[in-house]
Parts: structure tokens; C-alpha cells; sequence
């Protein structure tokens, strides 16, 4: 293992192909591939490194690291250490170039596509899942007749909404037995999984319950699109995705037109009628047992919006815990920590059949855990810049228009990258169109806007208050907004390597 990451690294560190050069967005019918232009990778420029080891650097003594890292995988099950081996493999390969004819996309991708297939029983059993979260800004801004409260609950909300799609894969990953490479794309609410062709009408089934227990649970404001493609071949997956996505993105179209057509019978079901006088004043819901005027649903979000902006580890698991932040379908569940106290006291008291352990917006795993052969290693990031008073308490935001020069005015900035749909769901990439290089390129999205820009953002003072796969939104100060906006346009702009 640590001879096929050394081996990967090796001379690879500059003369790698921009996946961007693929990409012609004036107009897409016309991508030329073969004419773009050489330029330099997307994260060997210095003013966009990420992390010093999640970028690969040749005066860099990666053999003692990997060496340090490999030991995680000791003791652990077959499961556990499938995905803490590719949660390596990520940190150190992501950034670097495949052996061609894969050179524009990144070692990790291709290696976890090759791994991927093997695991879903191989060439010609193999169908492709696409789900989407649907309602999330819908779920995330509606916070009532409040005033108080409400940055803390579209905070809370914020991470809920992180983790609904990292709910689903759990819950799939465990109940067909597929390792987290199975996982191609994770576009945030837009997301892919590759099973065995035998267990396509078993999971139709499941995503009817895991439909009818989001629209339950979150008051019919979120739900899950889902379509598949029955039957996808190695090269569909690899070099020429063009119809599979076509198929795709019009399955899910279609399936818009018919989110609640399973859900009949919950008509009679107490989460659509009125039993109590009362009505939560944050999100309308009817409730009987609640802290004041507020259900406990919301509750939750507000506590969890307090802490999270300090957490350092995010445990997600299959099992039961008390104390969890939130669960789904009554066996995933997630802990937000903030610290490896914290992690060790949760781990220790709750009931798990399988655990994993990220730390957040850094690639250095958690150490000093005592060995268990159900736990996994990862890291993920997050877009959490938040403004803070002192070391525990996130500033108000009266007290964060107060920060502004002259006029005391807050500002908000949505940020949508264009054509980030279209490219990833016709023919952006021409004839290189495939499911590998729109998975990489959701990769590089997510690096880019969960983890690079958030330092950016809490230097101008900005306040993430949603960060997905390629949208964001912020508060800030009206006059330091003006220059944040700036700073991520010419950010953004070295990052797609100049594309017009």
C-alpha cells in the first residue's frame, strides 16, 4: 500500500493536464479537447493550496507519513479499513495525476473507480443510482416570525442539511455491504452510487422508505430524487458517459413530476394533521412536546448551530446513541465533537455497529483512539468561517455589523458557479465526457468551496451560512462583503485555470 501511494507521487508533481482545459463554456456543443491550451494543474499554484498535505510537495518525507498513517488500518474489519485505506489514498493522491490516458484526472478518482467496480461485481453487473436532495433552501431559510435565534437555527440547519446525503449513502453503503468508493460522485445534494445489478429492485424499495422517512421527518420540506440506469458498462463509467448522463439527468427530471406519488398512505399519519393547540413558531410544525414555542426539532438545530462552528470531528455511525445530533431512518446517526475527549467519550458510551471518524477541514486523522475493528478514519471539509467574539461564542450578528466602516449594515452573497449543472450533466467535456472526470471535477468544486475558501471568508469577516458542492451563502459586512466578493472572483478565476 504505501509502495502504490509513493509510486503514484513519484515525478508527478507538475506536469499534469487541467481537467478545466476540457471545458469551452461559451458554448458547450463546440469543446474542442484536443486544441486546449497547457496549463499548470489547478493545485500546484501556491496562492490555492488547500493543505501542505493534502498537496503533495517533492521535499516532502511522505514515506515516514504514510508509514504513520498506513498504521490506522491495523486491526480494523474488512469494511473499516477498505474505507479508511481510500481516506489515505484521498490525502495523499487526490491533487495528482493518473498514469494516462487518465492524466486529467487525479490518482484517487481513477484508482477508486477501478476499486469500485470490482466491488459491485464487475463488468456487465453493474447499475448506477443517482439521488438528489431536494428542499434545501427551502428547509434552510424558513425560520418564521423570529428574530432571535435565528442565526444559530440556520446555522443548525446548515450542517443538518450537510449530512442528509451522507445519511442516505451510510444507510446504502451498510445494508448492500459497498465500501465508500462505491460512492462516485458526491456532489453534496447531488450524489451517485454504483451497486450490483441484482439488487436493483431492493433498492427501489429502500429509497421508498428513505423517501417517506425525510418527508416525515422534516415536514414534507425535503425529499430525494432518485433514478437508475439498470445496467452501465466499465467504459460508460470511465470514457464515455455522454448517454448515461443524458439518461440520468432526465430520469431524475421525470421523477420531479412524482415525489410524493409513494407516500399515500401516510395521508393518515399524525405528521400531517393538527393534534396539538400548539405550532412551532420557527417552522410551523405541530408539536407536543417542546422547549417554549419552539418544537424539539428546532431546538436541536439551534443547540446544534451553537457548537458547531468549533467542532473538529464529526462522527457518523450505524447504531444507537443518546446524545446524537441527529439520526435518520432509526439507524444512522451523527455527532458533531470538539475534541478527541469528546470523540472518546461518545464512542464509548453508545451502542454502534459501525463508526467513522472525520476530522474536519484538516487531513490530519485522529490519533490516540483505542482500536476498535468498526471504526474508519477519514476527514472532510466543511465551509464554517464564522466571525468570533472570543474562543467560545460566535458573533451576533448586531455585533457583526458593527465591524462595518461607516454605515452599520450587514450584506448577504449568494454564489452559484454557472453552468456547473450543465457541464456535468450533458457534454461539457466533449468527446472525454465521463462519469471519472465529473466525478473529479465535483472533488475540485468541494475543495475549492468547503475548504479553500473558507479562510478567505473569515478574513473579510463572512459568516458561511450554506456551503454546498458549488453554491454558497454568506453574511458579512456591507463594505467587507464588497472586497470578499472580489477576492473569491479572482480566486475562482486561478482555480478554473483563466477559463473564459
Amino acid at each position: 500500500m504505501k509502495e502504490q501511494i509513493l509510486n503514484a507521487l513519484k515525478g508527478k508533481f507538475v506536469d499534469n493536464v487541467n481537467i478545466f482545459h476540457y471545458i469551452q463554456l461559451d458554448d458547450l456543443s463546440k469543446t474542442n479537447p484536443d486544441s486546449a491550451p497547457s496549463l499548470s494543474p489547478i493545485f500546484n499554484r501556491k496562492v490555492l493550496d488547500f493543505s501542505n498535505l493534502l498537496k503533495p510537495e517533492e521535499n516532502t518525507d511522505y514515506e515516514v507519513l504514510i508509514e504513520k498513517d498506513l498504521n490506522l488500518l491495523e486491526g480494523l474489519n474488512d469494511t473499516a479499513r477498505q474505507n479508511t485505506w481510500l481516506s489515505i489514498l484521498e490525502k495523499y493522491t487526490s491533487l495528482v495525476p493518473a498514469d494516462a490516458p487518465y492524466s486529467d484526472v487525479s490518482y484517487y478518482q481513477k484508482a477508486k473507480f477501478d476499486m469500485a467496480i470490482e466491488h459491485a461485481g464487475g463488468d456487465g453487473n453493474l447499475a448506477y443510482c443517482m439521488f438528489e436532495v431536494t428542499g434545501i433552501y427551502d428547509y434552510l431559510f424558513n425560520v418564521g416570525k423570529t428574530e432571535d435565534d435565528t442565526l444559530k437555527l440556520m446555522r443548525g440547519r446548515s450542517y443538518i442539511c450537510l449530512v442528509i446525503s451522507r445519511a442516505v449513502i451510510f444507510y446504502i453503503l451498510h445494508k448492500y455491504n459497498l465500501p465508500k468508493c462505491n460512492v462516485l460522485d458526491d456532489g453534496g445534494e447531488l450524489f451517485g452510487i454504483l451497486i450490483p445489478r441484482d439488487r436493483i429492485d431492493e433498492i427501489k424499495k429502500d429509497v421508498s422508505m428513505i423517501k417517506k422517512s425525510l418527508i416525515k421527518q422534516f415536514n414534507g420540506v425535503i425529499n430525494l430524487l432518485f433514478t437508475i440506469k439498470e445496467s452501465v458498462t466499465k467504459k460508460e463509467l470511465l470514457d464515455e458517459s455522454t448517454q448515461l448522463m443524458t439518461d440520468l439527468t432526465e430520469g431524475l427530471y421525470e421523477n420531479e413530476f412524482h415525489l410524493f406519488d409513494d407516500i399515500t398512505e401516510m395521508l393518515d399519519d399524525r405528521t400531517f394533521k393538527i393534534t396539538s393547540a400548539k405550532t412551532c413558531r420557527y417552522c410551523g410544525r405541530d408539536y407536543s412536546k417542546a422547549e417554549g414555542d419552539k418544537c424539539l426539532m428546532c431546538s436541536k438545530e439551534i443547540e446544534v448551530g451553537k457548537d458547531l462552528p468549533r467542532a473538529d470531528y464529526l462522527i457518523s455511525y450505524i447504531g444507537k446513541h443518546k446524545d446524537s445530533d441527529i439520526e435518520f431512518f432509526d439507524t444512522v446517526g451523527f455527532k458533531f465533537c470538539n475534541d478527541e475527549n469528546e470523540v472518546r467519550s461518545f464512542i464509548s458510551s453508545g451502542n454502534f455497529q459501525y463508526i467513522d471518524i472525520a476530522k474536519i477541514n484538516s487531513t490530519k486523522f485522529i490519533k490516540d483512539i483505542k482500536p476498535q475493528p468498526n471504526i474508519s478514519y477519514s476527514f472532510m471539509t466543511i465551509g464554517n468561517a464564522s466571525p468570533m467574539k472570543d474562543k467560545n461564542k460566535i458573533m451576533s450578528f448586531d455585533e457583526l455589523e458593527e465591524l462595518a466602516t461607516g454605515a452599520k449594515y450587514l450584506s448577504a452573497m449568494k454564489i452559484d458557479a454557472d453552468n456547473f449543472g450543465k457541464i456535468t450533466s450533458t457534454n461539457g467535456f466533449g468527446n472525454k465526457t465521463s462519469l471519472l472526470r465529473i466525478a473529479t471535477l465535483s472533488a475540485y468544486f468541494k475543495y475549492f468551496f468547503q475548504g479553500y475558501l473558507t479562510n478567505i471568508i473569515e478574513d473579510h469577516c463572512g459568516y458561511t451560512v450554506y456551503c454546498g458542492g458549488d453554491d454558497l451563502f454568506l453574511i458579512a459586512p456591507w463594505d467587507k462583503m464588497i472586497t470578499l466578493a472580489l477576492e473569491i472572483n479572482k480566486c475562482f478565476h486561478d482555480f478554473t485555470g483563466g477559463n473564459q
